[in-house]
């Protein structure tokens, strides 16, 4: 008798546990499937195997620019890439260079500009106070906010007097640049697909350390800058202003990338001072076999930027320009690859145009900051939304598009052509989601999104075999043209 009792405890502890690791297997299988789609299964996720194509596909791959096809070959002349370069630096130092006002007579007062780019700025973030007390918008509690919020942001900000401040300046940390000076959010409609979470519209973008930055006001815990990414509110304990002799000494110097993600930076006693991702730029002191000696700042008592040593190491850095191959592009794309999608660089991610200036920078091409203006501003535009036939405008791509130096442009979002396969063209980017649509009980289509949210490579029709895709909307059919970033 005890021995068929403990048959039987064994038989139902080997039940239990077959039934606990079929539920373990599920989630895991429900885990790896989520935003899943064809494309991520059909085609490699690995850049270098597209760079690897250029010298077997019979496409036009670099013949416009009278260069091999091979993936190690220059894709530009050393001339062009250098003249490429001293445009980055021009647009990098620019907010240093260009002095908007006389600072000598002006520093030290109140400022309310009345012309020019100065007045722009002023008035936008004045009309974006003024705004939030007639669209206070929906905050983190999916709730919508009260004027009391509105006035407290308007009492933050302390803009009716003018700018206080002026001033040249440095980011000492990498922070997110803010349209308000808060980090609470600003979400429209969750119910309408595309709005609500992620997308918090006063994040602008993030900023990495070590970037020249125009001062133009401050209050008790923030400030209002501009930089070669965009305008808007950093944390002022993140901030320094820079002297004339220090900047000099900056933009005369040789400029490193950081080509390697998240990585921790020391100085020469070996102490932790803060890190950096891919794009991060930094002015060269010194140089050694294994290390590049960088400038770095702390700032003093009264907010000034002091020079540090900062030691990188070769092997998470590169000279710049970084030699402009389809080799070095694919390894630095490796390197973001599956990283997850952030809007506006929320929670220090990247969403589609952010990944590209990241990317693009240490090879000395600084694109713009936002996707359409990368799409229309930078570059040469060929406009393909007259075609309707979609098989014509996937040949269009392949017949004109430059792998790795294409952009591909849809509304709202950006792509990296890497090459074709199956005749099918195929793109890099950092994608939110695919749009859905569910029938309601009433009948009426209800849009929504498919997330994938991340770094992912595609066909131009991703998730087009999903049953709740509508066919007509995939990026294909959305096409406005594509972008030869060098002409």
């Amino acid at each position: 008798m005890k021995y068929i009792k403990y048959l039987l405890m064994m038989g139902l502890l080997v039940l239990a546990s077959c039934f606990y690791n079929r539920d373990i297997t599920h989630t895991k299988n429900i885990l790896v499937l989520q935003g899943q789609i064809d494309d991520l299964i059909n085609f490699s996720q690995d850049p270098l195997f597209y760079a690897n194509l250029l010298e077997i596909n019979d496409s036009n791959s670099f013949s416009t620019i009278d260069h091999s096809k091979n993936k190690l070959q220059q894709m530009v002349s050393k001339e062009k890439q250098d003249d490429l370069y001293a445009e980055l630096k021009y647009n990098f130092f620019r907010v240093w260079t260009d002095n908007q006002l006389s600072l000598d007579e002006e520093v030290g007062k109140p400022i309310i500009p009345i012309e020019g780019t100065l007045y722009n700025t002023f008035t936008y973030y004045q009309n974006q106070i003024h705004r939030l007390f007639t669209q206070p918008g929906i905050g983190e509690n999916k709730l919508v906010r009260d004027l009391e919020f509105a006035r407290e942001i308007k009492d933050t900000a302390d803009l009716d007097k003018g700018f206080n401040t002026m001033k040249r300046g440095i980011m000492l940390n990498p922070a997110s640049i803010r349209v308000m000076p808060t980090l609470k959010p600003y979400f429209l409609d969750f119910d309408i697909a595309g709005e609500g979470y992620p997308f918090d519209y006063w994040q602008n973008s993030t900023i990495p350390v070590g970037t020249p930055i125009f001062i133009y006001h401050e209050n008790q815990s923030w400030a209002l800058i501009e930089s070669h990414i965009c305008s808007g509110w950093v944390p002022r304990s993140f901030i320094a202003y820079i002297e004339d002799d220090l900047i000099e000494k900056v933009m005369l110097a040789d400029q490193i990338v950081i080509t390697k993600e998240k990585q921790p930076l020391f100085n020469i006693d070996n102490s932790y001072l803060t890190s950096a991702d891919i794009g991060t730029v930094f002015s060269v002191f010194n140089e050694s076999e294994d290390f590049f000696e960088v400038l770095f700042f702390k700032k003093n008592s009264m907010s000034i930027a002091v020079p540090d040593h900062l030691l990188i190491p070769k092997t998470i850095s590169h000279k710049m320009p970084i030699p402009l191959t389809a080799d070095n592009i694919a390894t630095l794309c490796n390197e973001m690859m599956g990283q997850t999608y952030g809007w506006g660089g929320m929670y220090f991610n990247r969403d589609c145009s952010q990944s590209l200036l990241d990317l693009f920078i240490g090879f000395g091409i600084l694109l713009p900051r936002n996707g359409r203006a990368q799409a229309y501003e930078y570059g040469l535009f060929y406009d393909m939304s007259h075609l309707n036939d979609i098989a014509e405008r996937k040949n269009e791509i392949i017949a004109k598009a430059i792998p790795f130096l294409t952009l591909i442009r849809t509304p709202g979002h950006i792509m990296l052509y890497l090459g074709y396969v199956n005749d099918e063209p195929i793109v890099l980017h950092n994608i939110w989601g695919i749009r859905t649509f569910t029938q309601a009980k009433k009948g009426e289509a209800i849009e929504g999104r498919h997330i994938i949210g991340r770094m992912v490579i595609t066909t131009l029709e991703p998730g087009k075999e999903l049953y709740n895709v509508n066919p007509n909307s995939t990026l294909i059919h959305r096409l406005e043209g594509i972008t030869f970033i060098i002409p």
